[in-house]
């Protein structure tokens, strides 16, 4: 995700004011600035940015695991085709049977938020993935190493 947190917006309620970074030539001597988008380091910048991402997906029918509130399950495109995202901090994994449910999820994310996708995961939560390319296209998931 591309500087995830400041994608995201403090409440209204929230007011932060900061002081501009040194050496800064748009500020002047003791100026402030009211600070409307999450940061980096800013102690709810995580949750503010899981909050906007759970809105999203659930605004496009996905439902949350009971059990792993940051799994979430849904049918975008035909109903019967499943996919699965899950959220861990600033990062996002979904997975489907489907090529072109994945490709009209990211489709979707992209108009939402500023998005950069990186392929195939091969680390995730200290989870190695590997895969295997068959000569008719397919994809195949092979096996899974936990890193301690």
């Amino acid at each position: 995700m591309k500087q995830a947190f400041v994608q995201a917006t403090l409440p209204k309620d929230e007011i932060y004011f900061l002081k501009p970074p040194p050496g800064c030539p748009r500020s002047k001597p003791g100026e402030h600035w009211r600070l409307l988008r999450s940061l980096y380091g800013l102690k709810r910048a995580s949750r503010l940015w899981f909050e906007k991402m759970k809105s999203f997906l659930l605004s496009i029918g996905f439902h949350s695991c009971d059990n792993h509130p940051c799994l979430f399950v849904g049918n975008l495109i035909d109903g019967n085709t499943p996919i699965n995202v899950g959220l861990y901090v600033d990062d996002i994994i979904y997975f489907s049977p489907s090529d072109a449910v994945e490709h009209h999820f990211e489709s979707l994310l992209s108009q939402f938020v500023q998005v950069e996708f990186t392929g195939q995961v091969s680390h995730f939560l200290g989870i190695e993935f590997n895969w295997q390319f068959h000569d008719d296209g397919n994809i195949c998931y092979t096996h899974t190493t936990v890193l301690c």
